[in-house]
């Protein structure tokens, strides 16, 4: 009993005490709240969740934190925890506009001016008496002597002359002053031999320009016919700078644009030329076009052969077109495009009439379009690309929380370390330029939309109903047609011929007044061509078709079609590879 009487008194005075300790009468905790758990896991295997951030013990990426906080209330968003996107290192960029530079880093080399090389050949034949050049890489003047030439013709010619003289003709005077002309006798030395009155035994050869010797063809002693090549003179004092440009970066050189570049003989100096001439045709083999600066070399610190490390930079405007401000309102040769005048006059070089810009800029290709407004730019670590598509994570904030949004956009050229976007993102508005993958990769995992499998704006052109057998040969006509204009580059036939299959397929919901570029037009013809080569049985007895195959298109991902002839016409690349792909079989061969 008094056992009893000491539990029962320790029991109340416990509770009387922790009464007094507690007057609000709620249980307090007897240790701090647990801070929030982070699980980090791997992009690639969403199985691998530890405590701790490291790598992933099957692969090695870096781990990215794990939330459970994801949402998709507005859309394709995803919502972190302040803790977790420290975590993630998220950095974002506000989108503004900003002037864009391109630069094209391209590797030349000097060249011979082909307009001051010059051909010194024999006019007449003979033998050489005597060289005065007599070996490669002597520097000439104009006028200098090069050789003398012994030459009977030349003699009895002079003779013929001198014989007229003594009779005062002036009619055979002249017939026989314009034979020694014809024979490369100079005006000066005819006023010589009119002068002397005694025949030259010999013809001396002079240089027709300054320069240097680069090519010598003559011994002394040798028998040499009329027209033989005797020496080869070119002037240094300009010479070309020769690049190969890739057709990707055609866009962005034009005729007078600024070129810098610098020489391994020169450190650390930096030259400028002006572009004065750009190939009409493009090499197949390298896909590059010849570009041209013309160069000044009066002081002859260059010399030909020499590599060259150069830059074109590029200014571009909002719809990602090159500004050129050089030719606006000029005035131009039309055979040489480096001869740029302000007014009305002749050229220098050939004496043409020079004509105003816009009158042969199917020519030159100057692009006058251009506005001066600046681009939107993002930084380039903001854009997730897959395929065709162009992927960023905007920041958005809404009730004091941190949503990132996904956003396809339309990218422009890249200009340095950055994207021009055409489409899809507001002044002001906050671009993810650090950490996109790693919010991409938990997309992923949260079973939301990702860069993976982000259904594209665009229309659905792969919904094309079932073809029955009719239905395919009713169109294959019509295919074959759209196939070739697609191969021709030829957009509005393309579109034409398109409409006549889509006219002729029931149930097909597409909204054609979107097909605005021949891009989507080859994509409806993927999704096409996949069904009439799966019923390939249904065009058979139509000889002389088959199936070809690029590996190359679609981002290398590969597509088939169906054409006429075993010559590779490649209605997804065009021009640009037309040859590309191979024949993979032969459907259209008719049954015995």
């Amino acid at each position: 009993m008094n056992k009893f009487k000491i539990i029962l008194t320790f029991v109340i005075v416990f509770f009387v005490g922790y009464w007094v300790g507690n007057p609000s009468g709620k249980v307090e905790h007897l240790h701090e709240e647990k801070a929030e758990e982070i699980i980090w896991t791997c992009s690639m295997h969403p199985n691998v969740k530890l405590p701790e951030k490291g790598q992933c013990p099957i692969c090695f990426m870096d781990l990215i934190p794990l939330t459970s906080n994801n949402t998709g209330e507005d859309g394709v968003v995803l919502q972190l925890s302040k803790s977790a996107e420290k975590l993630a290192e998220i950095q974002t960029t506000i989108v503004k506009k900003e002037n864009a530079f391109t630069e094209l880093n391209v590797i030349g080399k000097l060249e011979f001016d082909e307009s001051r090389i010059k051909t010194i050949s024999a006019w007449i034949g003979g033998r050489i008496e005597r060289l005065y050049v007599d070996y490669t890489g002597i520097p000439v003047e104009k006028d200098n002597h090069l050789l003398e030439i012994y030459s009977p013709e030349v003699i009895s010619a002079q003779e013929e002359f001198l014989t007229i003289l003594k009779t005062s003709s002036e009619i055979g005077l002249k017939s026989s002053r314009e034979k020694l002309l014809l024979l490369g006798v100079t005006p000066e030395q005819i006023s010589q031999l009119q002068k002397r009155k005694k025949v030259q035994k010999t013809l001396t050869v002079y240089s027709p320009i300054s320069g240097t010797v680069i090519e010598k063809n003559a011994q002394e002693g040798e028998y040499i016919a009329t027209g033989k090549e005797l020496f080869k003179v070119a002037d240094f004092s300009k010479l070309w700078l020769v690049m190969d440009v890739f057709e990707s970066d055609l866009p962005f050189i034009f005729l007078g644009q600024e070129v810098e570049f610098e020489v391994k003989s020169h450190p650390g100096k930096t030259f400028f030329g002006d572009i004065s001439f750009i190939s009409p045709t493009l090499n197949p083999l390298t896909r590059s076009v010849k570009v041209r600066v013309n160069i000044d070399n009066s002081d002859l610190q260059f010399k030909p052969d020499m590599f060259v490390n150069a830059v074109i930079k590029s200014q571009l405007d909002v719809n990602g077109d090159v500004i050129q401000n050089h030719y606006v309102g000029k005035w131009i040769c039309p055979m040489h495009p480096e001869e740029i005048h302000d007014h009305f006059t002749q050229c220098t070089i050939c004496g043409m009439d020079v004509v105003k810009i816009t009158d042969i800029n199917h020519i030159v290709g100057v692009n006058e379009n251009f506005t001066n407004e600046n681009p939107i730019i993002i930084p380039i670590t903001s854009v997730l690309r897959t395929g065709s598509r162009s992927i960023v994570y905007v920041r958005i904030e809404k009730n004091n929380n941190h949503l990132f949004e996904m956003r396809e956009i339309i990218i422009g050229p890249k200009v340095g370390t950055n994207y021009i976007v055409l489409d899809g993102l507001e002044i002001g508005e906050e671009v993810v330029s650090h950490g996109a993958f790693k919010i991409d990769s938990e997309m992923q995992i949260s079973a939301y939309p990702s860069m993976m499998n982000f259904s594209e704006k665009s229309d659905d052109v792969n919904n094309i109903p079932n073809l029955s057998k009719n239905i395919i040969t009713n169109i294959l006509i019509d295919y074959i047609n759209f196939q070739e204009s697609l191969a021709s580059d030829d957009f509005k036939q393309s579109f034409n011929n398109f409409q006549k299959i889509y006219n002729q397929i029931d149930n097909w919901d597409i909204d054609i007044q979107h097909l605005t570029d021949i891009s989507k037009l080859r994509k409806i013809f993927y999704y096409l061509s996949n069904q009439i080569i799966s019923n390939s049985n249904s065009i058979s007895g139509n000889e002389g078709l088959n199936v070809a195959y690029c590996p190359m298109a679609f981002d290398n991902a590969g597509a088939s079609w169906v054409q006429k002839g075993d010559r590779i016409n490649n209605p997804y690349f065009g021009a640009s590879m037309l040859r590309c792909g191979e024949i993979t079989e032969k459907i259209g061969i008719k049954n015995d």
